[in-house]
This record gives C-alpha cells, sequence and structure tokens, in this order.
C-alpha cells in the first residue's frame, strides 16, 4: 500500500502525459485486483480479477470457510499473460447466500462454475483451488474436462469421503443440523464481534487445519477482509460467510466414486501438498490417489513444499515456483 501511495504522489506531480499515466493506473490495478460480480438467481457471485485483461482466464477457489482473498499474496506473482478470476464461493466472502430453506451442496458446487465461466464467455479456461477448492477444481474436471485447459490443487489430494453405509446413516444429522441452524437465527441476533475476538476465533480455525499454532498473522488479517462486515448497528463486525456452510452435506463421495472422477481428469494437473498439514483421512489411502493420477494421466505432477495448509497465503513464493514450472512443462 505503501509503494502505491507513492506512485499515486508521483503521477500528480509528473510531467507525464495523462495518456502514460493511465497506462501506470491500468497496470497498477492489474498489481492490486478489481472488485466484480457475476448475477447469478439469488443475488451475486462476488469476486476479485487479477492480470492482463486478454491473458488466459483462471477461475481461483478458495477453501470451505475462506474467501478470495486467500489467493491475495499468491496471484500478484502470476506469471504474465494471465487473467485470474479469484471466487467468492456463495455463502462466503462478498457472494449473496443461496435462499433461506436452502442447505449448500459440495458437488452442486460445480454448477457454479459453469455459471461463472458462461457469464465471462469462457469457452477454455484453467482451475486452481485450495483445499475444498482444489477438489471442487479436480470433480469439475473429471466431470467436465473439455473447456479445462489446466487445474492445479493446493494442499489437497483428496476431500473427504466415506463408505455408502456411512452416507445413509449420517443424512438425517445433516438435515437435524440444518433445521438446528435455522432455528437458532431465528431466536437470536446475528451475534456481533469486535475485530480481536473474530481474529482468535479464525486463529483458532487455522490451528486445529494445521494441527498446532498458526504463526501467520497477516494471513489471518488477509482473510478478514472479505471475512467480515460492519454490522447494522455501527458497532463491530459479523462474519459474512453464511452458517449453513456447517451443516455437514447431504451430497457425499464414496471413495470408489471419487477416484472414477480422478480417472476423468486428462488435462495437465498438479497437486502440491504441504508436507506439514493433514491429509483428511488414512495417508496411505490418500496416496493412492496420487498413484492413480500418475498411472493414469501423463500429464500429472505431484510436489511437496515445506508448509502448513495455508502455504500459499503464508509463504505464496515456495508455492509459485512450482506453478511457474507447471506451466513452462505444459503452456497454456
Amino acid at each position: 500500500m505503501f509503494q502505491t501511495q507513492r506512485i499515486l504522489k508521483f503521477l500528480n506531480y509528473s510531467p507525464i502525459s495523462n495518456k502514460s499515466k493511465k497506462r501506470i493506473l491500468r497496470k497498477m490495478s492489474n498489481w492490486s485486483g478489481e472488485e466484480f460480480t457475476i448475477p447469478v438467481p439469488w443475488g451475486v457471485i462476488a469476486g476479485r480479477k487479477w492480470g492482463d485483461s486478454k491473458g488466459h482466464p483462471w477461475l481461483a477457489l478458495h477453501g470451505w470457510l475462506d474467501n478470495a482473498g486467500t489467493f491475495d499474496k499468491l496471484v500478484p506473482l502470476f506469471p504474465k499473460n494471465h487473467r485470474l478470476y479469484c471466487i467468492d464461493y456463495p455463502g462466503h466472502g462478498f457472494s449473496s447466500h443461496i435462499p433461506k430453506g436452502m442447505m449448500y451442496h459440495f458437488i452442486e458446487s460445480t454448477s457454479y462454475l459453469r455459471r461463472i465461466a458462461n457469464h465471462l464467455n469462457l469457452d477454455k479456461y484453467s482451475l486452481m483451488g485450495h483445499s475444498f477448492g482444489g477438489a471442487i477444481s479436480m470433480i469439475h474436471t473429471g466431470i467436465d474436462s473439455e473447456p479445462i485447459s489446466h487445474v492445479i490443487s493446493i494442499d489437497l489430494i483428496r476431500p473427504y469421503v466415506v463408505e455408502s453405509n456411512v452416507i445413509v446413516e449420517s443424512a438425517k444429522n445433516s438435515i437435524d443440523t440444518l433445521f438446528t441452524i435455522e432455528r437458532k437465527f431465528e431466536m437470536e441476533p446475528e451475534k456481533v464481534y469486535s475485530y480481536e475476538e473474530v481474529f482468535k476465533k479464525l486463529e483458532l480455525a487455522l490451528n486445529r487445519s494445521n494441527n498446532q499454532p498458526h504463526k501467520s498473522k497477516d494471513s489471518i488479517d488477509t482473510l478478514l477482509k472479505r471475512g467480515l462486515q460492519k454490522s447494522k448497528c455501527g458497532e463491530g463486525f459479523i462474519l459474512t460467510r453464511d452458517a449453513r456452510h456447517l451443516v455437514p452435506t447431504l451430497q457425499r463421495l464414496t471413495p470408489q466414486l471419487y477416484k472414477e472422477v480422478l480417472k476423468r481428469i486428462n488435462v495437465p494437473h498438479m497437486i502440491i501438498k504441504s508436507d506439514k498439514s493433514l491429509f483428511y483421512g488414512d495417508e496411505e489411502e490418500v496416496m493412492e490417489n496420487v498413484k492413480l493420477l500418475k498411472d493414469s494421466n501423463p500429464m500429472f505432477e505431484y510436489v511437496l513444499v515445506d508448509g502448513y495448509h495455508h502455504v500459499h497465503l503464508d509463504d505464496p513464493k515456495k508455492v509459485i515456483t512450482h506453478i511457474e514450472n507447471f506451466l513452462n512443462k505444459y503452456p497454456v
């Protein structure tokens, strides 16, 4: 921000032409990103777009209960000639919540990508996702690979999967949880937090995802830029994410179904795994999916980086090196 202010001050007093000033400001816009919204039947899907407006398009998808801010540190390091649309999934960040009485479904998330791509007139595009966003990126590519050029998953090999009997047994709990949350918000006003309170709340959540204390305070501040909004009373903040995302999804995947999806990914594909993060399941079973991908797709890459679950936000240089190598090997 300090560097941006210095440049703006320079432009105000510089003798260079207005045309040159506009060109510099356009480039600065690419560095800082630009907000956008996409109309959908229930409101808007919001996000932030970065990079060359004529560059190769990417949809960047955040993790569960995060938001598009998760890519704020990584995207400015991306190679030139790329256009990145960092998305707030419905019920996250600045995107609208789905209508009352409805429930979020895991697999249904792939339909949001089709809506976004249709609105942006993207015939061919790439996907990059972190955690939950990585799972959706891979599943969407397996379901409909024709418009997908590349897919990158950051710190997600396999989402939580369960056997079919568990899907049946847990369905009632999902519905019960939805009704419990609905009753709670009908009876109680939305909770207002101080910034310090919600900072601590997110810090504890990141500690759980890393299975140890989270060291990057700056990462938490970055996520809270889109994760909070001022309360109506003007004092304190409310969370922008929809509490219904805490409802266990009814649309679960079995291990077998997920493997069938992976077999159908036939584009350049990279998984970047943090060496200090969780596997979301038995490590040996999860790594079977990496072997399957290596056997079924000659354009698959698997790399390990030193870091935790949000390594792309905590230390993006560790991640961008592998992305650059991947894109040099498989150009868009």
